[in-house]
């Protein structure tokens, strides 16, 4: 390139030749950058370009990623609430089963206790109906004492004996 210190002088200036030269150097020097920075924007282009692929390749594989995530979210979602559902359901089906078997408890224990209750009166009665029957033989027996002491104060003086013994009954000696 030329510089301007090495532009020709003449008498009156400048030698025009020497400018045009010059001038059209400069503009071969503009030429030539502009050409380089078009090049360089056309790389830079390209580069853009390929990152803008690669960064839309991405944002698509990422969108497929969260909509799988979100599909799996709302499952995971109706999984759960599936899940409380199945357990309400369960803590109710705990909570009658519980009330009917302490209903059948409470039955099965009144009925006992009803037996009981009705065993109880019966061995009430069943004691009173013996110590009445004792309460009888125990006057029975005292009129009988009476009257067997009647009968022995009667007897030896006529020589009767209580319980006659029957003939035969003896005891006979051998010889």
């Amino acid at each position: 390139m030329m510089r301007l210190d090495e532009l020709k002088k003449g008498f009156w200036g400048y030698k025009k030749e020497s400018v045009y030269q010059y001038i059209a150097a400069m503009e071969d020097e503009a030429a030539r950058k502009l050409v380089q920075q078009q090049e360089q924007a056309e790389k830079e282009a390209d580069k853009a370009q390929k990152r803008i692929c690669e960064l839309e390749e991405a944002l698509k594989i990422l969108r497929e990623e969260n909509k799988a995530l979100y599909q799996d979210q709302i499952h995971i979602s109706e999984t759960l609430m599936e899940a409380q559902k199945y357990s309400r359901k369960m803590n109710e089906e705990t909570a009658r089963r519980a009330e009917e078997a302490n209903k059948e408890m409470e039955t099965a224990f009144q009925v006992h206790r009803d037996r009981l209750e009705e065993y109880g009166k019966k061995v009430g009665k069943l004691g009173r109906v013996l110590r009445e029957l004792l309460e009888d033989m125990e006057a029975e027996t005292e009129h009988t004492e009476e009257e067997i002491g009647k009968v022995k104060e009667q007897a030896p003086a006529h020589g009767l004996a209580v319980f006659p013994k029957k003939p035969g009954n003896g005891r006979q000696e051998s010889a």
